[in-house]
């Protein structure tokens, strides 16, 4: 149960598949960036977003830390930035035990693209904005602090640029490089930008390794490394594969390189960059490289989380065990054995033994949240992505991180009260705490999924799951019963009412014109009410009252335990979740926006309650208190006050937990940033959900 209530020959060949992989670049690039922005104006109202958002009586508790966090700056073992979309800066000196979020000036929400430090208090960001008439122009930008991250200045604002990378060689010379090809230079801190090297729109750059203040090597398109060992006065151009790009170099000194092609080839040099050899072929797609030494050089692939140490000067490599299937970002090392790497869905990773073991040092409100449970107004649970399990004891104003012992997807869960929750995950595994800290773990359903789960009391507990499959407890989850649900469909959720009452509701996975909804009858035994569409989500009030939600944006409602069930509204968009609040009013998770659908009359009407994107799970404890969560590392709570006024609003900030009161300018400005962090991006929403592109 997603929801907790109740409870182009060949040089054509060559230039099409240029095309095809700038395109794929882009979408890194850019696509994020203009589907945020296309949410700063809602078009029904013409109001901004944040004068909307005040109105709704939703709040960010959390926000930004879900983002495709690119890159990281290490300063020592204890100090480290991470910056990424949504204008995302983290820093911490605790070795990443604590992290303080940082802001870009005037409330930038630039899509940042790398980050690079020379110090403690010294450090420079690079990232991208699009603005003007339908946000149709970009702007690269460059951002500099000298307090630490207390405030950030723009050094460098260029219209019609896509930065992609900066590297410090100390405090007075910064490199950095934009996706079109060109190579940027300042020899004062940043005070003055020039153009040092322009290498033709035909050519994209995508990396950048700075070994000292004259010695710098860059990788792009082509199959292109190019090297300058006098500051920029000349560069060499070399071509390992013209068919490939170059998405990543790491070099250890003025001779000594490695590179990384999209094919999953690694050259290394040894002569300065003369002749590169082809060392080792990874058979992934690549992207960054880093090097150490010649003994140890870390690899990323463009998803799933894999890793690989090359060893041998690049010619042996072991793939590691990364803790993660979100794609990854720029390493930074602090030796051979401190090494940090962030990625998608706000995940961070650091090993400190070599790659041996890489931990997630994430804090507990960054990930992919994919379902949350409330079992009163301040205890609620959250799940998701790498194996992800958050509570909050307070409300909201904190949440802890829980160890699941699990790194895949968990996809569900449901509260009980404080010290009792169950959780699902995708290789058939059912997650447990008894005491609302510890979780264990049993494989009921092993390597298939799991998708939904409802927990009646501490005892008597519903799972569903692909292939028909339901499973229940009666005992707390120590002995599972495989039960007969008349069904191949996949499930997707369930909603129980006590152990004689339940609701479920799946599809053809396949085909989503073919949904199921199944209900116990008083035999005993499953039923199934078939519809015409994949039906996502269900919840019910009591053995005879329930709601469900179609993917194509139909919500149904039963009155005689689904023996029938009306089509009661159509949302007209595609639908992932609902938490009914009584028998005339629902929460609704919509493809970018929060709905309350309630009667009116007799009339079935929706409220809008927000345009956010992305989310995927909601849990209502009543019409004032609910929560949301989305893949994008939202964190949304419901306080009711919807009068539009901003005192009434009820925001909170997260670190405090106490009231901001803000004035409407600046509840506007923090509405801009709450949900542009909620946006999706189209390189990595295939990845969040494999199997039904949740």
């Amino acid at each position: 149960m997603k929801n907790k209530n109740v409870s182009t020959r060949e040089t054509s060949k060559k230039t099409l598949k240029v095309i095809l992989w700038s395109l794929f670049i882009v979408i890194i690039l850019g696509g994020a960036a203009f589907a945020s922005w296309y949410y700063l104006i809602n078009p029904d109202t013409g109001a901004s977003i944040g004068e909307d958002i005040a109105k709704t009586g939703w709040i960010h508790q959390e926000d930004g830390t879900g983002a495709y966090l690119s890159s990281t700056a290490v300063v020592n073992a204890k100090t480290t930035w991470v910056a990424g979309h949504y204008g995302t800066i983290l820093k911490t000196t605790n070795n990443g035990d604590e992290w303080v979020k940082q802001e870009l000036p005037e409330g930038l929400k630039n899509n940042l693209t790398g980050i690079s430090a020379i110090n403690e208090e010294t450090a420079w960001v690079i990232g991208n904005e699009r603005r003007g008439e339908g946000y149709s122009q970009i702007f690269g930008e460059i951002f500099k602090t000298d307090n630490g991250g207390d405030t950030w200045d723009k050094q460098e604002s260029r219209q019609d640029e896509n930065f992609f990378g900066i590297e410090a060689a100390d405090e007075d010379t910064v490199w950095a490089i934009s996706f079109s090809g060109k190579v940027f230079k300042t020899v004062n801190g940043g005070k003055a930008w020039d153009i040092n090297k322009d290498f033709g729109s035909g050519q994209f750059i995508f990396d950048i390794s700075v070994v000292s203040k004259d010695d710098v090597w860059i990788a792009g398109s082509g199959g292109v490394v190019s090297h300058t060992a006098n500051g920029g006065n000349s560069w060499d151009n070399k071509t390992l594969d013209a068919d490939q790009f170059v998405y990543g170099v790491s070099a250890i000194s003025d001779q000594i390189a490695f590179a990384s092609c999209a094919n999953g080839d690694i050259y290394r040099t040894d002569n300065g960059g003369d002749t590169w050899d082809n060392t080792v072929s990874l058979g992934v797609t690549t992207m960054d490289i880093h090097a150490v030494n010649n003994d140890n050089v870390f690899v990323n692939s463009s998803g799933y989380g894999k890793i690989f140490k090359l060893t041998d000067g690049g010619s042996n490599w072991t793939e590691q065990t990364s803790g993660t299937i979100n794609s990854l970002g720029r390493f930074s090392a602090v030796n051979s054995k401190n090494i940090w790497v962030t990625g998608s869905g706000g995940v961070i990773l650091k090993t400190e033994n070599g790659g041996g073991k890489w931990q997630i040092k994430s804090p507990a409100t960054t990930g992919s949240f994919w379902s949350v449970s409330a079992a009163n107004s301040e205890i609620a649970w959250i799940v998701g992505a790498d194996g992800i399990i958050n509570k909050t004891e307070d409300g909201g104003d904190s949440w802890g991180r829980q160890s699941s012992g699990e790194t895949l997807y968990i996809t569900d869960v449901s509260a009980v009260d404080n010290e009792h929750a169950f959780a699902v995950n995708y290789w058939g595994k059912v997650l447990k705490t008894t005491n609302g800290k510890t979780w264990e773990k049993k494989s009921v359903f092993p390597n298939k999924w799991l998708n939904g789960i409802s927990a009646v009391n501490n005892q008597i507990v519903f799972a569903v799951g692909e292939r028909g499959k339901i499973f229940k407890t009666e005992n707390g989850g120590t002995d599972w019963e495989s039960q007969t649900s008349g069904t191949n469909f996949w499930l997707e959720s369930v909603s129980a009412i006590d152990e004689n009452s339940a609701f479920v509701a799946g599809g053809n996975r396949y085909n989503q014109n073919e949904g199921v909804i199944l209900r116990i009858n008083s035999e005993g035994a499953w039923e199934k009410y078939d519809t015409t569409e994949f039906i996502y989500d269900v919840s019910a009030i009591n053995e005879n009252v329930a709601f469900a939600i179609g993917k194509q944006g139909t919500i149904f409602k039963t009155e005689n335990g689904g023996d029938s069930w009306e089509s009661i509204y159509d949302a007209e968009q595609r639908l992932y979740g609902i938490s009914v609040i009584d028998e005339r009013s629902a929460f609704v998770l919509g493809s970018n926006m929060i709905l309350e659908v309630t009667n009116d009359k007799g009339s079935w009407v929706s409220k809008d309650l927000g345009l956010f994107d992305g989310l995927r799970g909601i849990s209502a404890i009543s019409g004032d208190t609910a929560w949301a969560v989305g893949v994008y590392g939202d964190i949304l709570k419901y306080v009711g006050g919807t009068s539009g006024s901003s005192e009434t609003s009820g925001i909170k900030s997260v670190s405090s937990g106490q009231d901001k009161n803000e004035s409407d300018d600046q509840i506007k400005q923090d509405g801009f940033a709450k949900f542009l962090s909620g946006t999706k991006h189209p390189m990595f929403e295939s990845i969040v959900h494999p199997v039904l592109d949740r």
